[in-house]
């Protein structure tokens, strides 16, 4: 029997069409039942795959009487009873070629690291409903975190930046819930329970503000469990607090003098102008206190002055006009 014609019921006819010495005759129309045919498909896949990798997915299928007989039609496939689907939102169908199939199927981050079933079914009206099964593993995928390394002043923000990637160096896909350590100390909400930060596909931008860290380097830490498909991970950066420079204006003679102290021995420092004098090299003569006022240091720091004394050294030259 041809391969287009499908399992049903069918009536045949015999006509004959006559010649000279006979009338042509038409037969009775008797029924002819073709039933489905039954087949055999054989389902073998690549091995273990992680997220973002291809696995491959071989099919041969075999007419059960007939094994030479070609098989046409095509092939479904389901990952734990989900059937696959292009990219329309249709029900994916792969065409039988020579009586097999071979699909690559690109493991997306829904699937987590266990064990999965994966079926084939058989689409021909010819054939009766005929599946293979077979079962292939998703294993834990390693993630790495890569921070930036940052910095930042007293009393100031900054952003947390870096990446979660897999063992290909790719994105990481979903969301991560990650906290963040200063020094060891995990970052609290207003609530004073672990604060977390949640990061979409990989990027990370946590903004960070300061808590009275001292000024020097720290430790920041960012941390994420192990989710889906994916392993925790932990990794170190150095976070930076910089000195703030201090600012000091003073009035002398009605000129207004402007200085910058950078000098990193002193971290908020407080500037005590008491007898503060500036002689004829913009060398102003300063009492500077520690914040915890345990100790005076006593400095003559040369300083950038942002205007000369003029008023200084127009009276040193009537001085020298005047012994003239």
């Amino acid at each position: 029997m041809p391969n287009y014609y499908h399992a049903k019921t069918y009536k045949l006819s015999a006509v004959y069409g006559g010649n000279n010495e006979y009338l042509g005759s038409r037969s009775n129309t008797p029924l002819l039942n073709l039933k489905q045919r039954q087949a055999s498909l054989t389902l073998t896949t690549s091995g273990d795959v992680k997220v973002g990798e291809n696995i491959t997915f071989h099919v041969t299928i075999t007419d059960k009487r007939d094994t030479n007989r070609q098989v046409n039609g095509n092939v479904i496939f389901k990952i734990d009873r989900i059937t696959l689907q292009d990219t329309n939102g249709e029900t994916l169908q792969i065409p039988i070629t020579d009586n097999t199939v071979t699909y690559n199927y690109t493991v997306g981050s829904e699937y987590s690291a266990r064990k999965h079933t994966i079926t084939v079914l058989l689409i021909n009206n010819t054939y009766v409903r005929s599946q293979a099964d077979n079962n292939f593993n998703v294993t834990t995928t390693t993630t790495n975190i890569n921070l930036n390394t940052l910095s930042m002043t007293p009393k100031t923000s900054t952003i947390i930046t870096g990446t979660i990637t897999d063992n290909h160096g790719n994105n990481v896909q979903g969301i991560n819930k990650v906290a963040v350590k200063i020094d060891g100390t995990t970052l609290k909400a207003s609530s004073g329970e672990t604060q977390y930060f949640y990061i979409e596909d990989g990027q990370i931008n946590i903004p960070l503000e300061d808590q009275n860290y001292t000024t020097g380097e720290h430790t920041l830490e960012v941390v994420t469990g192990a989710r889906s498909s994916y392993s925790g991970a932990r990794t170190n950066t150095t976070l930076t607090i910089e000195d703030t420079p201090a600012k000091i204006t003073k009035t002398t003679n009605n000129q207004l003098k402007t200085a910058t102290i950078t000098n990193k021995e002193f971290v908020n420092i407080q500037v005590k102008q008491t007898n503060t004098q500036i002689n004829e090299t913009n060398q102003i003569t300063l009492t500077l206190t520690d914040t915890n006022n345990k100790k005076n240091h006593h400095r003559n720091n040369n300083l950038e002055t942002k205007q000369k004394n003029n008023q200084h050294n127009k009276s040193k030259q009537r001085n020298k006009q005047t012994k003239h």
